[in-house]
C-alpha cells in the first residue's frame, strides 16, 4: 500500500533519528528531531526506518516520539496500492571485516573529505590576504611587478631614533623593506664630544642591514661596535 503521512522528513547524518521539516496539513516549516517511530527506535543501519513501517499492510496511525519523549500521532490515508518492486539505494560490504564500519561508513568517509575540502579552501583564501603577514602579500607583489614591471620607483626616506639599552646591538627597523642606510649616528648621553656636538657617524662597515624575521626583506640593522666601546644606556 501507499500511505500519504502529511510529513515531510529526512534522516539525521547519522541515521539514528529523522528530522520533520515540513507539515503539510498546517502548511508550515518544522524542525521536529524523531527518536522512536512505534516505539522502535530508529537506526537506518539496522534497517529500522520510518519506510519499513509503511510497508504494513494493516497500517492506521503512526506514533512517533521526538528525543524530548512527546509522542505525535499521524493518522495515515491509503492512495493506492504498489505491485512490483522497488529499488533503493545503500551501501554493501564486500567482506566481513567491512561490517564492522556498518553502511553509513562510505557517507562519513565523504562527509569527512567534504569538510577538510572546505577547511583547506578556506584556510588558502585567508593566506592570501594582501596583508604583510601572510603570503597574499608576495603574490600581490609578484603580479604588480608582472604587470607594471619591477622598473617603477616607490622608495622613500624616513628617519628612525632608537635606544640604546646596552645590551642588543641589533635595532629593529619601523619599515621592514629597507634596502639602503645612509648613515648611522649616535648621539652621546653625556655630550662626551663637544667637538662633533656630541655626534658620533659609525662606519659602513660597523652596521649592515639584516633580515631578522626571514621574510626576503631587510627589517634590522645590526651595529658592530669594537669591544672597547662605552655607550651609556638610553643613548641614542
Amino acid at each position: 500500500p501507499r500511505y500519504y503521512i502529511g510529513i515531510r522528513y529526512e534522516y539525521t547524518d547519522n541515521g539514528m533519528g529523522l528530522r520533520i521539516t515540513y507539515n503539510y496539513s498546517s502548511g508550515t516549516e518544522t524542525d521536529i528531531l524523531i527518536a522512536k517511530v512505534n516505539g522502535t527506535a530508529i537506526n537506518k543501519s539496522n534497517g529500522d526506518t520510518l519506510e519499513i513501517l509503511l510497508t504494513s499492510f494493516t497500517l492506521k496511525a503512526i506514533n512517533l516520539t521526538t528525543d524530548m519523549g512527546v509522542d505525535y500521532i499521524l493518522d495515515v490515508e491509503v492512495e493506492g496500492v504498489f505491485v512490483g518492486v522497488q529499488s533503493t539505494y545503500y551501501w554493501m560490504h564486500l567482506n566481513e571485516f567491512a561490517k564492522f564500519f556498518t553502511a553509513n561508513w562510505p557517507d562519513f568517509l565523504f562527509r569527512e573529505i567534504m569538510w577538510l575540502f572546505i577547511i583547506a579552501f578556506s584556510i588558502t583564501l585567508f593566506n592570501m590576504m594582501p596583508l604583510p603577514i601572510f603570503d597574499g602579500d608576495r603574490i600581490l607583489k609578484e603580479l604588480v611587478n608582472w604587470i607594471f614591471g619591477e622598473n617603477y620607483k616607490s622608495k622613500k626616506k624616513k628617519k628612525d631614533k632608537l635606544i640604546y639599552k646596552g645590551i642588543d646591538t641589533e635595532c629593529k627597523l619601523t619599515e621592514y623593506r629597507v634596502e639602503r642606510i645612509e648613515s648611522v649616528k649616535i648621539y652621546l648621553k653625556d655630550n662626551l664630544r663637544e667637538d662633533q656636538n656630541g655626534e658620533i657617524i659609525l662606519g659602513e662597515d660597523n652596521y649592515e642591514l639584516v633580515d631578522k624575521i626571514g621574510d626576503g626583506y631587510n627589517d634590522t640593522v645590526s651595529v658592530n661596535l669594537p669591544e672597547n666601546t662605552k655607550l651609556k644606556e638610553n643613548t641614542c
